[in-house]
């Protein structure tokens, strides 16, 4: 069988074509391990100063949150909103932390500050945003005459009995709140008032 002389040339060159990419492969191998321990150590630097601010957050949080006693539900509102952004901003720095150890086959890192202030907002979260809804929409519907409320009563009184509803939903962990008490008097009342 005769080869063609290019196609023996070809072959020659694939050994020493191979070789120069083992070596790149090894060269960027080493690179990578000298790059990943600078970033393993970093990673863990930001860790570390992460879980100080996680727990600074949390005495925060319990001094000066929405869950301080005594607090008026809208300013109670005004504080979880602070609190909703700084905690998300935090949450973001959280899910990358823990992608970067996984990623580095380290043992992930728990904060169970964060974890409690988390589920704590979904808590407030429901109770303040069905607040809201209620005091806009009895706000609302004190702004319509009398006249015209009996052709919306029926309309009325279906949303506002939704709400009465919801706010019996809540968690029982919610019922001792000031803003609990007050949403449950605002519904109660405006049923009360409510032509049938």
């Amino acid at each position: 069988v005769s080869v063609p002389v290019s196609e023996t040339e070809e072959v020659a060159g694939l050994k020493k074509t191979w070789g120069k990419m083992v070596a790149s492969a090894v060269s960027v191998g080493e690179n990578l391990q000298r790059l990943q321990a600078g970033f393993k150590r970093e990673l863990l630097k930001q860790v570390k100063q992460f879980v100080i601010d996680a727990v600074a957050f949390r005495v925060d949080w319990d001094k000066n949150g929405p869950m301080v006693g005594g607090v008026a539900p809208t300013e109670a509102i005004e504080r979880l909103d602070t609190y909703q952004k700084q905690f998300d901003n935090r949450k973001r720095k959280w899910n990358s932390y823990v992608d970067g150890e996984s990623l580095f086959g380290l043992p992930v890192t728990l904060y169970p500050e964060l974890e409690q202030t988390e589920k704590e907002l979904e808590f407030l979260n429901r109770l303040y945003d069905l607040y809201k809804d209620v005091i806009s929409t009895i706000d609302n519907y004190s702004e319509i005459l009398w006249t015209d409320v009996v052709a919306n009563i029926e309309q009325m009184n279906e949303q506002v009995t939704g709400f009465q509803n919801q706010c019996r939903k809540l968690p029982k962990a919610l019922r001792d709140w000031t803003a609990y008490a007050d949403l449950r008097k605002k519904i109660d009342d405006f049923l009360e008032i409510l032509p049938a």
